[in-house]
Formats: C-alpha cells, sequence, structure tokens
C-alpha cells in the first residue's frame, strides 16, 4: 500500500510539532493550525486519515467530523481529547469517528490507532478497486471474471456465438454453466428469439420424452390435448439441454436423429415438423469418458462436440474469488436489507484458500449468508458461515499445476491458517477470563487497548450465552 495521507489539526503549535517529529517519515503529511485551515485543506486534497484536536476555536472537531462525513470518500477520523472531554469523544465515536487519543498523547497509543486507521484505509481502496473491476467488465456483462483462462473462455465463448454451430460446455456442479449458455444466446444472431432451458436430470424419465418433442391429443393417458415441446418452443433461437450426460440411451437416439434432420415428430404423432434453433448442451460429466464406458453414444457425442467450452471450477481460478464475492454482495444486499459495501482483506483471503466444491454456487451462497451475519459495513472473517473451513490434510483440492500456482495457494493457506490461530487463541483468553476484557488483557500480558482492537478487526464479541450469565 503506498504512503496514507495524514492531516493532523490543532491550534497549538507545540502538539503539532511533536506529531509532525514522529509521523512525517511514516505519512504524506499536511499541518492545519486550525479547525478553518483543516477544513480548507480537506476541500483541495485527497486526505486518507484525520488527527484532530477535539476543542478548537471557532471550527473544532465535531465541525470536522461532519465536513468528513458529508464528503463522497469516507475518511477515519481520530480525535484528540483531553481527559475531561472524554465523553464528547465518545459521542463523536457513536457519530462516525473512528477512534480517539488522550492527552498528553502516548505515542505507542497512536501508532496503533494511525495503523488501524490505515488498515481501514486499504479495506476501503481494495473495495473500491473490486467495484471499479466490476464496471469496467466488457463483452458479456453477466459473467465476472478476471481470471486469464477464463478470459481466453469469453474469447472462444464470442467466437463461437456468432456461427450457428452445436456448443457442448462441461463444467463442474455450480460453475455457471447456464450462464455461459445464456451469453452464447445473447451475442448470436438469434439473441431475439427464445432462450429455452431443459434441465435433463430433474424431469422424470417417462415425462421427458414428450417434455422435449410434445405429443398429440390421446398420445398417453391423460394427454388431452396437443402438447408443444421444448424444441418447438426454441423454434428461432436456442435450446439449452442442460445435464445431457443424464438422458437415457433410447432419448439419445431421438435427439440424434432430430439433430440430424432438423425435425422432430411429437410423441403419438407421425408429421415431421421442421425447425430451426441452435442446440446448446451442457454436462458435469466427461461425455468422451461416458463413451468409453458404454454410457451415451458416440455419435451423438461427435454431433454435439463441436464447439466444446470448458469451465474451470473455482480452485482453479481464485483471482476470481474476491470480484465474484463483491458482485454477489452488491447483487444481493437489496435483499438482505443491509447497505454493505464489501469486504475485509482477511475475509477474502480465507474465502480464497478454500476448495469450492460447490463452485460459484457455493460461493455465492455462502456470501449470502455472511451477510445475514455481518453487524458492520464489511464482511469480518468471523461472519463467515461456520461450515466454512480452511482445507487440511487430504482436503485441499487438486493440487497446483505450476509453482507460480503453488505460491500463490501457499500464501493464501498461510494467511488464513495464521487468521485462524490468532482468533483461536484470543477466544480461548476470553474464554477462560469470562470474556472479561481487563482480565484478559491481564491474563495474556498484552496492551487491554490492543486486545480490543485485534477483537474489533476480527469481529470477536461475547457470545449471547455468557451475556445473560
Amino acid at each position: 500500500m503506498k504512503r496514507a495521507t495524514l492531516l493532523v489539526v490543532d491550534d497549538e503549535e507545540k502538539t503539532r510539532r511533536i506529531l509532525e517529529l514522529n509521523l512525517r517519515a511514516s505519512y504524506r503529511l499536511f499541518l492545519a493550525e486550525n479547525g478553518a485551515a483543516a477544513l480548507s485543506i480537506l476541500r483541495e486534497e485527497q486526505i486518507d486519515i484525520v488527527l484532530t484536536d477535539l476543542r478548537m476555536p471557532d471550527v473544532d472537531g465535531t465541525m470536522i467530523l461532519q465536513e468528513v462525513r458529508r464528503s463522497e470518500h469516507p475518511i477515519p477520523v481520530i480525535v484528540m481529547t483531553a481527559f475531561g472531554t472524554i465523553e464528547n469523544a465518545v459521542a463523536l465515536m457513536k457519530e462516525g469517528a473512528f477512534d480517539y487519543i488522550l492527552k498528553p498523547i502516548n505515542l505507542d497509543q497512536l501508532d496503533l490507532a494511525l495503523r488501524r486507521a490505515e488498515q481501514h484505509v486499504q479495506v476501503i481502496r481494495e473495495n473500491e478497486q473490486l467495484r471499479s473491476q466490476l464496471r469496467s467488465i466488457e463483452g458479456v456483462t453477466t459473467i465476472v471474471t478476471a481470471s486469464p483462462v477464463m478470459q481466453d473462455l469469453l474469447k472462444s465463448l464470442n467466437q463461437a456465438a456468432v456461427t450457428q454451430f452445436t456448443v457442448l460446455i462441461e463444467g463442474e456442479t455450480g460453475t455457471g454453466k447456464e450462464l455461459i449458455a445464456r451469453a452464447v444466446h445473447e451475442l448470436s444472431p438469434r439473441a431475439a428469439k427464445a432462450f429455452v432451458p431443459v434441465n435433463c436430470a430433474a424431469i422424470p424419465r417417462e415425462l421427458l420424452e414428450s417434455e422435449l418433442f410434445g405429443s398429440e391429443r390421446g398420445a398417453f393417458t391423460g394427454a388431452t390435448a396437443r402438447r408443444i415441446g421444448r424444441f418447438e418452443q426454441a423454434h428461432g433461437g436456442s435450446l439449452f439441454l442442460d445435464e445431457i450426460g443424464e438422458l437415457p440411451l433410447d432419448l439419445q437416439v431421438k435427439l440424434l436423429r432430430s439433430l440430424e434432420e432438423q425435425a422432430i415428430v411429437r410423441v403419438g404423432g407421425t408429421e415431421h415438423i421442421q425447425l430451426d434453433l441452435r442446440i446448446i448442451a451442457a454436462t458435469n460429466r466427461k461425455l468422451r469418458a461416458e463413451v468409453e464406458a458404454g454410457r451415451f453414444r458416440d455419435d451423438l457425442f461427435y454431433r454435439l462436440n463441436v464447439v466444446r467450452l470448458q469451465i474451470p471450477p473455482l480452485r482453479e481460478r481464485p483471482e476470481d474469488i474476491p470480484l465474484l464475492a463483491q458482485h454477489f454482495l452488491l447483487k444481493h444486499r437489496d435483499g438482505v436489507g443491509k447497505n454493505m459495501k464489501g469486504f475485509e482483506p482477511s475475509a477474502l483471503t480465507y474465502l480464497k484458500s478454500l476448495s469450492w466444491p460447490g463452485n460459484v454456487r457455493e460461493l455465492e451462497n455462502a456470501v449470502v449468508r455472511s451477510m445475514v451475519s455481518a453487524r458492520g459495513e464489511y464482511v469480518l472473517v468471523d461472519d463467515l458461515p461456520a461450515d466454512l473451513h480452511v482445507p487440511s490434510g487430504d482436503d485441499l483440492g487438486p493440487l497446483p499445476s505450476t509453482y507460480k500456482e503453488f505460491l500463490s495457494r501457499k500464501k493464501a493457506l498461510k494467511d488464513a491458517y495464521l487468521l485462524k490461530f490468532q482468533r483461536a487463541f484470543l477466544i480461548e483468553g476470553l474464554r477462560k477470563n469470562r470474556w472479561n476484557v481487563s482480565k484478559t488483557a491481564r491474563a495474556l500480558e498484552m496492551d487491554r487497548r490492543m486486545l480490543q482492537n485485534m477483537m474489533k478487526q476480527l469481529g470477536l464479541k461475547e457470545p449471547e450465552q455468557s451475556q445473560s450469565t
């Protein structure tokens, strides 16, 4: 992270001089001798953090905080106050101040408060960057990715979409096969016509044939009227056959004939109905292996496998996880009823360390559950669902295929384990001392404010059952 820009506001020259000497090496520093000068600097410069005295003539710390809160970009404000005005400082924190420091200033405590403010600024910047990336994605607007592998897939998708060829999409459950199929349709000359999806695995075998091809009146018991099937519904557009690997062998024969003749015959009928449509098929199975096992017809496979799009699982593209998580947070925040802004970096590191067997669908579910649990504007590690876990042993997922991927996974796992270790350390100490922060700090031989700050960063709060005892 680049050096943060710090505005120091104090009407005492001696205090400004001491702060300048101690802070100029770490921050890009602006000094203001009164509140009016501070407001002028805030309007002209991009300030990251404000450190202001509370009591000043004319324009005081309260007015500076109010001005900052009206600005477009949130800035953490740390208030310096004498012992006699602590209540005022606490009231300001309720109004949005980031922290307060007692005068005379303890430089170690000030350093800790400023570092926390820097982390807060980093969170804001990273989440703004994620939102900016989401806005700048070009091409298929419904597909969110920063992965080079996925970018290559989207190029292939764009090239395939303008043709009339059959498209076969392969990918694990939850990778977004229907999203890719819809993109193929929307980028094709057939976009103005219907996109008709059929989940071959979700329709009972005895109903699947009439669902696909339609049926005539009296074709079977209960067929009291002619039924138009999905093939006819997709005339002029695209028919999406999801989980085509589940299609029974006898229906595979009929599907192959329909593809070759570009025509169907309804169940119980004799008329050949000519159709103009494009087939997009998808499967979570490896169809070539299914052919070798005798569960899928080789002639149908070759008919479908004209253009093949393979979607990589989420664990092979961890760079997409922060972008997707932010996308889902913005997508669902109105439904959750919370105006949330993003994720703490540690929460994103934790998410990137997981193997995601359910892929993008599982990630979206985890984001929504985290938003429901979150108590602030940003999702913390503690807000993530309890059944998400850092992988261990044989649960590490597929091994990296390159050294670069290994280093990326190694860092993510290390950061996630360290975070888990830190949380376990604090929770155990707090539990032993019945969540009394002062007693815990003494028992752990650490500064009380430091413990409070670490608890806040990790979202640790006393369990309800402990509060009631």
